[in-house]
């Protein structure tokens, strides 16, 4: 029981990795001259004609690594018995393992930046890594936020990780109407060519994920577990003289109730 506890803290540590690598896309206006992080895509720093395409998919596969690590280590060597951490450690494992094969799979161009990549793709002619990348990327979104909303729901169903339950709530609704906006962007980007700061949307996107993944981390690695749970009170004990004691009740230690 001790190893698989400490097994768990260390799961967030591979956890504030992936909300550092995730948004490796900060550092693009130290490396690229005439960076536009409002109406580019993410993605566009990892296509195959960026100077420095293999850094950022790098980033994203060591990301995604983490983020599989980080639900493996959680989840123990046991399935957890209590369904929305389950749900939710599940969910970011698959957001891990999609974000990975983007590394396989970038953009052969950019979409925002070069207008005849952007005909290419509307036209149904660009490679078919386009098509995988687009998958893999929606997979990743919806996992991400499926991950979010479980594991903030464990941590105020359970009374776990107590600054995620002050605080995710609010970063979840947040990312919720973020995924809106970014669809609607996105949509319609693809189909006026009218760019409604979708690379804003998107990076926003990242940004709420980081913050949350490191609240779940420095919970995780602080406790690792959850707080006191409330016990029964034992039954009272008969007298020596044959009646029922008082009603009083006693306190017990209450125990950890498994992730």
């Amino acid at each position: 029981m001790i190893r698989l506890r400490q097994g768990r803290r260390l799961a967030g540590i591979p956890l504030a990795l992936t909300a550092v690598l995730y948004n490796a896309w900060i550092s693009a206006p130290l490396l690229v001259a005439g960076a536009d992080p409002l109406h580019t895509y993410v993605s566009d720093l990892s296509a195959g004609a960026h100077p420095h395409s293999l850094l950022f998919r790098t980033a994203d596969l060591m990301a995604g690594a983490c983020a599989v690590a980080a639900a493996v280590l959680a989840l123990g060597g046991r399935t957890a018995r209590l369904s929305w951490a389950r749900a939710g450690w599940w969910a970011l494992g698959l957001f891990g393992a999609a974000t990975a094969v983007e590394f396989r799979f970038p953009l052969s161009c950019p979409l925002v930046a070069d207008r005849a990549c952007f005909d290419r793709e509307v036209a149904g002619l660009a490679p078919a890594a386009h098509t995988v990348h687009t998958v893999t990327s929606a997979v990743a979104t919806a996992a991400a936020l499926a991950a979010m909303t479980a594991l903030t729901i464990a941590a105020r169903r359970y009374g776990w990780w107590p600054a995620l339950a002050r605080h995710g709530r609010a970063l979840v609704v947040a990312q919720w109407a973020v995924n809106v906006w970014l669809m609607v962007a996105v949509a319609a980007f693809m189909t006026r060519h009218v760019n409604l700061w979708v690379g804003g949307a998107e990076r926003l996107q990242e940004l709420l994920l980081a913050c949350w993944a490191l609240l779940l981390a420095a919970g995780v690695v602080r406790s690792g577990a959850a707080p006191l749970a409330v016990s029964r009170p034992p039954a009272p004990r008969p007298s020596a003289g044959g009646e029922p004691a008082s009603h009083g009740v006693a306190r017990v230690p209450a125990r950890r109730p498994s992730e």
